[in-house]
């Protein structure tokens, strides 16, 4: 019983510190947030927050790093652009339902992990490449070229149309997406 009521107060703890982090992000950039700033908000004391970071940054890295272990989780190859652009939609719903924080990390530049997730989620969609016949053709070495590409293109894209907060539901922006590839064997 006693190590759940720990691990009940650490993520207590961690919940208050990334809510903190986040009232404060809202008024100031996160190198102007100090330690004692940001436990004061949180309601933590000094050496509580020790136990689990260095920095407020630490806590922000914490907070792209669930975010992104959450998306992991969505992660399927498709066997069809039908299935890739529903694959597509999920990420795009779970970043909409979670837009604040990745704004935040976005304006913060923590944004390399999310063009990571999202580069390896695109590798895993045309991997079995065999399967779209405008993909079939390519060697090994095009093949990792036109993922960069489609992964870059794509984060871009969903980037933009969260930080410009541009009125497209998930589901179109998956779409649109898939539309561009140029592989538009998914029905319109």
């Amino acid at each position: 019983m006693k190590e759940t009521n720990e691990n009940q107060r650490v993520v207590l703890t961690k919940r208050l510190l990334r809510e903190g982090l986040l009232q404060l992000l809202q008024e100031k950039s996160l190198d102007k947030i100090n330690v004692s700033e940001l436990c004061r908000r949180s309601g933590i004391n000094r050496a509580t927050f020790y136990k689990h970071y260095v920095t407020p940054n630490d806590v922000l890295k914490d907070m792209e790093g669930e975010l992104a272990r959450e998306m992991i989780c969505l992660a399927k190859k498709p066997d069809s652009l039908e299935e890739a652009q529903v694959f597509l939609e999920q990420v795009c719903t779970h970043l909409y339902n979670h837009r604040e924080i990745a704004k935040i990390l976005i304006r913060c530049n923590l944004d390399t992990d999310f063009a990571s997730v999202l580069n390896e989620f695109n590798r895993n969609l045309w991997e079995g490449r065999s399967k779209f016949r405008r993909l079939r053709s390519l060697d090994a070495d095009s093949m990792r070229l036109v993922s960069a590409f489609l992964g870059s293109g794509g984060y871009f894209l969903i980037r933009q149309w969260l930080m410009e907060d541009i009125p497209k539901t998930p589901k179109e922006v998956a779409a649109l997406i898939v539309r561009l590839l140029g592989m538009t064997d998914v029905p319109r």
